[in-house]
């Protein structure tokens, strides 16, 4: 597979395999943005986006970004999620959790790093090496009502919310021209990401360089390719007469006979 594009992912290593010339992605980065208030107010062109992640992906709300909002100075660490969404990746769905660990020393000096969470087993690990009870206990001792945020509601978030079928992603693979697209919710609003950058998401945690660039590939080639335009076939008696020939162009002329 060949890759046009202005920005290096983790990816591209798979290149050093060897280039197919036929399979070509064209990687332009487009991001399609919109109010959370506008999704409520009015439809447009841009708000069918958030339409479209609805059906797909039920468990996505803005719920989820509440959850660990505050931290206290008896606490040391405490935990801040600011995006949550999901990336559709070659007819796959793969929901994602953008964290902030917050970390505090002695002196309460506070620093901070971004963690990406694919999997509820990986937010339990998280939550405990946190440190914080008060983060803890909202976690996994609160009740299982929908109107709060704990660990049965991220549970449905990660395994049980309604996926969409492999039928309907690639029905949007095709209509975004791409392989991948994300759709991500943020505290005011919702992005249509097209053709991200993978590795900003360190979605090497779920596939890593070398299957990401063969899944790439073959999808492509496969699902994408499917999209060319097909050869028009010509009758070989209309491309004759196209070439500027006709039914004497390759025939002999009889032989005279001698008298």
């Amino acid at each position: 597979m060949k890759i046009i594009s202005k920005f290096h992912d983790y990816y591209d290593i798979g290149l050093s395999y060897g280039v197919d010339p036929m399979i070509v992605y064209d990687r332009k980065k487009k991001t399609i943005s919109i109010d959370h208030s506008t999704t409520k107010r009015e439809k447009n062109e841009n708000t069918k986006h958030f339409e479209i992640a609805r059906k797909i992906f039920s468990g996505i709300n803005r719920k989820y970004l509440s959850l660990f909002n505050r931290w206290r100075k008896s606490e040391i660490n405490d935990l801040l999620i600011q995006s949550c969404g999901c990336i559709c990746f070659c007819g796959e769905i793969h929901p994602f959790l953008e964290c902030v660990v917050i970390s505090m020393d002695q002196s309460y000096y506070r620093k901070s790093t971004v963690q990406y969470v694919y999997s509820l087993n990986t937010l339990d690990k998280l939550i405990e090496e946190s440190g914080s009870k008060r983060t803890y206990d909202k976690y996994f001792n609160s009740d299982k009502s929908e109107y709060t945020v704990g660990r049965s509601n991220y549970d449905v978030f990660f395994n049980h919310s309604k996926k969409a079928s492999y039928e309907s992603l690639v029905d949007l693979h095709i209509e975004y021209d791409s392989p991948i697209f994300i759709y991500e919710y943020e505290s005011t609003q919702f992005n249509t990401i097209i053709n991200p950058m993978l590795k900003k998401y360190e979605f090497y945690k779920v596939y890593d360089a070398y299957t990401t660039f063969q899944n790439l590939s073959m999808f492509m080639s496969g699902i994408l390719g499917s999209k060319e335009n097909k050869t028009v076939n010509v009758e070989d008696n209309d491309l004759k007469y196209m070439k500027g020939f006709d039914e004497k162009s390759f025939r002999k002329e009889p032989t005279k006979r001698k008298k």
